[in-house]
Formats: C-alpha cells, sequence, structure tokens
C-alpha cells in the first residue's frame, strides 16, 4: 500500500473512529432515556450496544495502531448528541439504526484493504454493527407491540 493510501485509509478509519467516540449509543452508558412501562423490555433487548461499541473502537485502534503504525486522531464531540439525553426510547431507536448503518456503510467502503488481517478486523467491526442493527429491530418490535399505559 503506498504512503498516500496508507494516509487515505488511516483518516477515513480516524472518521469511522469519531463516529463511534460520539456515538449515541454511549448514552446508554451514560443516562438512560425516558422509559416507561412500554419501552422497559425495548430497553433491555439494548443491552449489549454499549459494549458491541467499546469493541468497535478497540478493534479500529487496533487497525490504526498495530496494523497500520498510526495514532487514532484527536476526536472532536458534537455537543448536539447531549440533547440525546432528553429523547425518549422510541425517539432513539431509529437514530442508532441510522448511525450502526452509516457505519457500517463506511466500513464497506474500506474493503478489501489489501492486507487481510486488517479485513478481518474491519469485517468484525461490521458484524457487530449488524448485531447491533438487530437489536435495535428486536426492540422496537418489542416497543410497537408492548401496549401503551397512557390508554
Amino acid at each position: 500500500m503506498t504512503t498516500a493510501a496508507n494516509h487515505d485509509l488511516a483518516d477515513k478509519i480516524n472518521a469511522i473512529l469519531s463516529l463511534q467516540y460520539g456515538s449515541l449509543i454511549r448514552h446508554i452508558g451514560e443516562a438512560k432515556p425516558h422509559l416507561s412501562a412500554r419501552t422497559w423490555k425495548a430497553w433491555h433487548a439494548l443491552d449489549n450496544l454499549q459494549d458491541h461499541r467499546q469493541m468497535r473502537i478497540h478493534l479500529l485502534v487496533r487497525i490504526l495502531v498495530e496494523d497500520m503504525d498510526k495514532q487514532p486522531a484527536p476526536t472532536d464531540f458534537d455537543q448536539t448528541v447531549g440533547f440525546a439525553h432528553f429523547l425518549t426510547l422510541d425517539a432513539l431507536m431509529p437514530k442508532f439504526v441510522k448511525e450502526l448503518e452509516e457505519t457500517r456503510k463506511h466500513l464497506q467502503s474500506l474493503l478489501p484493504t489489501k492486507k487481510s488481517a486488517m479485513d478481518d478486523k474491519i469485517q468484525s467491526v461490521i458484524e457487530l454493527c449488524d448485531k447491533d442493527i438487530q437489536a435495535v429491530g428486536v426492540a422496537m418490535k418489542l416497543a410497537s407491540q408492548t401496549p401503551s399505559t397512557l390508554g
């Protein structure tokens, strides 16, 4: 891989890493959205999202450091993400799906890299995105099937 191509790939991975650091999913670990009896089961269907986000970050950093001999770039945080603390779970779940699909799309655009070990790690990150998209789908279904207590 040429130096320019290597630098371009590192920039793209850093952009994806930045998405993961600033992810709305981090709010699952930082604060609970407003939960009701209707959304309680859906909330618990999302238990692994925060852990998977951390695993994605770990794998992306390993690609940069171990496979490319690069450092992760400093990350800017979108201050508007803080407003997610005031959203309901119903409002957050479609945003989670959109974010995960965007991440998956960016990752897929990196393949193939000409390094099979790096490709394997990228594929692992894609698989984590897919698992989380499925989990959010289950949670959305649970939320839609549970009757509202507002009656």
